[in-house]
């Protein structure tokens, strides 16, 4: 089964590849600072100083994230990741989406092992069938969705710590703790806190045994490992960028309490979504879950429930929601539909009438039409392709872009100094004419 899965991953990666030729620009919210933050990186070997604008002639505003210069908007981790693909494959959108192709394989493999190691391989094999056809996890590995990059890794390493509490084998318990403690840690540097969802499921996990001082020794030893892993990069951010790591911080915790850049939805936002991007299956997997975790030997599905339900009612109540911000439930939703299929299949009431069949195969039905859905990305302006190809053969040393329709585009593929989407006024057009050249692209 596991070399079938195997098959599942590879095939996953090429869909995804195919998807993302067909998207030859870096897509708009958000990959677009995502490549551009990760590109400069990468080519000045900055690793500790994260920039979007590298070179910004004018003004920056640090509570502006969209225009400053040291970028903070998110964690150091999936920067440093693309970067080091960039570094290997060049700046091109292969290079920036390679990462998030591979982690969304690495997870659909993840996927099975701790759903086979919770329930059975058939439950694992339907998790990773469901997930190397999801929709979102397409559209979100190349880009076309907001968050993407981001959530991903995110997803990617919460996968890693799952697999490391469900389905690892080691002899020493400290060092397996230490292992979640660590990789924790990692997705923090990914995308903060929600990260320790994980540890909450861990200890639902582990108090099966009954034995709570135990599992608070180890709790204490996850805790501390993931806070050595991302303090000292919190540490040095603030010392050495102080304003504008206060500033990030200030406007993360905005999307808490305020509407931030029209993502403004109701409670029932990501449970609508849910529905949309897992199938109607979902429904019937959470109350599996439910009322199995009611039941003798409750403790796998309580760390399922607790791994989906908690980020679920947290963001529900968030002013700004947007659906990536639970993806990193995903693995956990598939295995929870796997579990769902399988029982489905088995129960001998059900799978010997058609009924029982036609409810097995309609599991499948929206997760394969979004499936198809995501195979056919929104259109890019063939116009905007041209025109980067254009500059791309001039000499653009020195050159500074005003009025672009792409100026993040054009400063991840273009040598410009820098690229803007507005035109300042004539006094600051002649003192950079001055010392650079100086582009006004016509309206």
């Amino acid at each position: 089964m596991k070399y079938l899965v195997l098959i599942l991953c590879l095939l996953s990666a090429l869909i995804k590849i195919h998807i993302s030729n067909q998207q030859p620009l870096l897509n708009d919210w958000d990959e677009r600072y995502h490549g551009v933050v990760a590109s400069n990186i990468s080519e000045d070997h900055l690793w500790l100083r994260p920039t979007l604008y590298q070179n910004p002639v004018l003004r920056t505003d640090v509570g502006v994230w969209s225009r400053s210069h040291v970028w903070m908007h998110k964690q150091p981790l999936p920067f440093w990741t693309i970067g080091s693909s960039i570094h290997f494959f060049g700046r091109s959108t292969f290079g920036v989406r390679l990462p998030s192709i591979l982690m969304v394989s690495m997870a659909i493999f993840l996927t099975f092992l701790i759903g086979r190691s919770l329930f059975d391989e058939g439950s694992g094999f339907y998790a990773a069938l469901l997930f190397s056809i999801h929709g979102l996890s397409n559209e979100l590995s190349i880009g076309v969705e907001a968050t993407d990059h981001i959530d991903v890794h995110f997803m990617f390493w919460i996968a890693v710590a799952a697999y490391l509490v469900t389905a690892s084998k080691m002899r020493s318990r400290y060092l397996k703790c230490a292992l979640i403690g660590v990789t924790i840690g990692l997705a923090v540097l990914v995308k903060w806190l929600p990260a320790y969802t994980i540890l909450l499921a861990y200890i639902a996990f582990e108090l099966r045994n009954g034995k709570f001082l135990n599992v608070l020794l180890e709790t204490a030893i996850i805790a501390v490992c993931s806070v050595i892993v991302w303090l000292p990069w919190q540490i040095y951010a603030y010392t050495s960028f102080p304003e504008v790591y206060l500033a990030t911080q200030a406007h993360n915790f905005q999307h808490i309490t305020q509407y931030l850049e029209g993502h403004e939805n109701g409670y029932l936002f990501f449970l609508d979504k849910s529905i949309y991007n897992y199938g109607e299956i979902w429904i019937l997997s959470i109350g599996l879950l439910i009322y199995y975790a009611t039941k003798s030997n409750p403790e796998r599905y309580r760390f399922l429930l607790l791994w989906i339900i908690v980020p679920l009612i947290f963001f529900s109540f968030v002013a700004t929601k947007m659906q990536g911000y639970v993806y990193f439930t995903a693995p956990a939703i598939f295995i929870a539909s796997g579990v769902a299929l399988k029982a489905i299949y088995d129960w001998k009431k059900w799978h010997r009438l058609p009924i029982g069949k036609l409810l097995f195969i309609l599991g499948f039905v929206s997760p394969i039409v979004h499936f198809y859905e995501s195979l056919h990305p929104r259109e890019h302006d063939e116009n905007l392709v041209a025109r980067l190809q254009t500059l791309k053969n001039s000499d653009l040393d020195r050159t500074v872009i005003f009025n672009s329709p792409t100026p993040y585009n054009d400063m991840f593929f273009l040598n410009v100094v820098a690229s803007y989407d507005y035109v300042p006024d004539q006094r600051t057009l002649d003192s950079l004419r001055s010392v650079y050249t100086v582009i006004v692209e016509e309206e």
